[in-house]
């Protein structure tokens, strides 16, 4: 009987250990920035140590993005040279190496034909899904955005939905034009419902308000980086821009811009009610709004391409050509030229060595495209030239 007693003490006692643990434990975000800390999953490569392009089911070659469905949690991949987008299974369950569910852009997982169709693709470089579920891609080379409606449900090889930048879904000439463009690489869509494009090699950013509800070959109704719709000029300025290849919409209405050839970031607050030509409010990468020099420093930039940012503040800048992820910390509030608070990829903020210390979880080879999903709190890299997909970070449910 005393046993029993004690038993049954030792039990409830052991439930309210685990019970009040529990409540004094905060929440954490899945992904803690901290210096050259190691990815926890790989898409495109068998592991962390192999790095060959392919055009299979769970191969790529140069990936140049990464999006969420926040509906369904699947994983989008934008498949650069392949020509093609993967769709991946929810991130949740996702294990190294998995082979993708669907593919967009093509008719199979062997196929890479480039295609200005309304089923195919030229090197898309940028991936984006809305609240809606729909998929945004920025398919570069055909000079153009194409949405695909319920993306999670599609079948390989499927039509878009609609398009942007071209009057229909054969044409694909580049063009300096309210309507037009030349070489987009990345898209985002706001909480607003505003759509944002990295009009790279117009070096501008284009604004569709209420982007859903668009006919395909619409109007962009802003623009930033340029005085109008019908300049291209590059410019290291305030108010200018070099190929910018990335950008980020935060909670707070921040557009963020990896403006490339100028090595910056810049920051506009309240985007959405910028005028056309407006100036950016801040700049990482850069001491000013007139320097463009390249550097391997805490501070400096070499050809950033991706950015991404969260909840918590965070800026996440993929900076290219020094092989490694820049993180700054409550980054809205930083004076020009601020330093970064950890990196990715290297050991310290002064090597660039692609593959630093060797091909690894810890490694990078020119990263492109990032980004951080509010959800499930983990940031995704494309690892270009290591031909893979990096997740830091073990998701939240």
């Amino acid at each position: 009987m005393l046993v029993q007693k004690n038993a049954g003490r030792f039990v409830n006692l052991l439930f309210v250990i685990v019970l009040a643990l529990a409540l004094a434990t905060p929440a954490l975000a899945s992904f803690g920035p901290s210096t050259y800390q190691a990815a926890k999953r790989v898409l495109g490569e068998p592991n962390f140590i192999s790095s060959s392009a392919a055009t299979t089911q769970n191969g790529m070659y140069a990936p140049g993005g990464v999006a969420v469905d926040p509906t369904t949690h699947k994983v989008f991949v934008a498949d650069s040279q392949n020509s093609r987008v993967l769709r991946f299974a929810s991130l949740y369950s996702l294990a190294n190496g998995a082979a993708a569910e669907a593919v967009l852009g093509q008719p199979n997982f062997t196929s890479n034909t480039v295609a200005t169709t309304r089923n195919g693709m030229s090197v898309p470089y940028g991936v984006f899904v809305d609240a809606g579920g729909r998929l945004w891609v920025a398919d570069t080379y055909n000079n153009r955005v194409l949405r695909f409606d319920h993306a999670s449900k599609l079948a390989s090889g499927a039509n878009a939905s609609a398009v942007l930048g071209q009057p229909n879904f054969t044409s694909n000439a580049a063009l300096t034009t309210r309507k037009g463009m030349s070489g987009p690489s990345a898209v985002f869509v706001d909480a607003g419902g505003r759509l944002w494009v990295a009009d790279t090699v117009n070096s501008r950013i284009l604004r569709f308000n209420s982007a859903a509800a668009k006919a395909s070959g619409a109007n962009a109704d802003g623009v930033l980086g340029q005085p109008n719709f019908i300049s291209s000029n590059s410019a290291t300025a305030r108010n200018g821009m070099a190929y910018p290849y990335g950008l980020a919409v935060d909670a707070a209405g921040r557009l963020w811009v990896a403006d490339m050839v100028n090595n910056r970031v810049l920051r506009f607050n309240g985007a959405a009610t910028k005028a056309n030509g407006a100036n950016a409010d801040g700049v990482l990468g850069q001491p000013d709004f007139t320097s463009s020099t390249n550097a391997t420093t805490r501070k400096g930039m070499f050809e950033p391409f991706g950015v991404a940012a969260d909840s918590a503040g965070f800026l996440y800048v993929a900076d290219y050509a020094n092989n490694r992820i820049l993180i700054y910390k409550a980054a809205a509030g930083l004076p020009n030229g601020s330093n970064a608070s950890y990196v990715l990829g290297q050991a310290s903020f002064t090597s660039n060595a692609a593959n630093y210390n060797g091909l690894s979880a810890k490694s990078l080879n020119s990263p492109f495209g990032l980004f951080y999903d509010p959800l499930s709190k983990v940031l995704f890299a494309a690892d270009q030239y290591n031909h893979r997909v990096l997740m830091y970070g073990t998701p939240t449910h």
